[in-house]
C-alpha cells in the first residue's frame, strides 16, 4: 500500500470496558488475515516507557528532545513534549511510520470523528455514542441491542466476527496510491 492512505478505525469505550482484551483477541486474527496493524493509544495520564538508571533515561533527563532506542526485535522513539497537554491525534500519527501498514486502530481520541467500533459493557455504565454518533459503524456489547441500518452489533467476546468486520472495513477503505507515489 505504499503511497496509499492507511485506514483509521477508532475503538471507543470507557476505561474498564475491555478495549485491550478485545484488541488482544482480534489482533492475531487480523494478522492471520494478512494485515499489518498499528495502534495509536491515547493515555489519560503521564507515563514513561524508559527505566530510571538506564543510559537512555539518563540522556533524556539531561535534555534530549528525541531518543531512539533500538534492540533485538523492537525500536522505541521517545519524543519529549514540553506542553502540559497531550499530543493531538495528528501529532501522534505524524510520528508513526505507515509504510507497510494496512490498518491503524486508534484507542482514545474520541472527539476525532473517526469511523468507530464502540464497546459497551453492562458493568461499566457510561454515556453511549451510538445511535447519536454517525461515525459509529459497529457496537460490541454484552447487552441486547437493536442495530440501526448500516450499524453492525457484535457480542463483546465474538473476536472472530469483530476481526471479520475490521478486515472488511480495511478492504473497503483502501485507496489508490496518490499520483506522486506512482512510478
Amino acid at each position: 500500500m505504499s503511497g496509499a492512505r492507511v485506514p483509521l478505525l477508532a475503538v471507543l469505550g470507557p476505561s474498564g470496558v475491555g478495549k485491550t482484551t478485545l484488541l488482544c483477541g482480534v489482533l492475531p486474527r487480523l494478522r492471520a488475515g494478512g494485515l499489518r496493524v498499528a495502534v495509536v493509544k491515547q493515555a489519560c495520564d503521564a507515563f514513561d516507557v524508559d527505566t530510571p538508571g538506564k543510559d537512555s533515561y539518563e540522556l533524556r533527563k539531561a535534555g534530549l528532545a528525541r531518543t531512539l532506542v533500538t534492540g533485538v526485535g523492537q525500536t522505541a522513539l521517545i519524543v519529549e513534549s514540553p506542553a502540559a497537554a497531550p499530543a493531538s491525534l495528528a501529532d501522534a500519527l505524524a510520528l508513526l511510520p505507515t509504510a507497510g501498514l494496512d490498518l491503524i486502530l486508534v484507542e482514545g481520541f474520541a472527539t476525532a470523528g473517526l469511523p468507530a467500533l464502540e464497546l459497551r459493557r453492562r458493568a461499566v455504565p457510561a454515556p453511549a455514542r451510538y445511535p447519536g454518533d454517525a461515525a459509529v459503524l459497529a457496537v460490541a456489547t454484552d447487552a441486547p441491542l437493536t442495530p440501526a441500518p448500516g450499524v453492525a452489533v457484535y457480542a463483546l467476546d465474538d473476536h472472530p466476527a469483530i476481526a471479520a468486520f475490521m478486515l472488511d472495513f480495511c478492504a473497503s477503505r483502501r485507496t489508490a496510491p496518490t499520483p506522486e507515489a506512482q512510478p
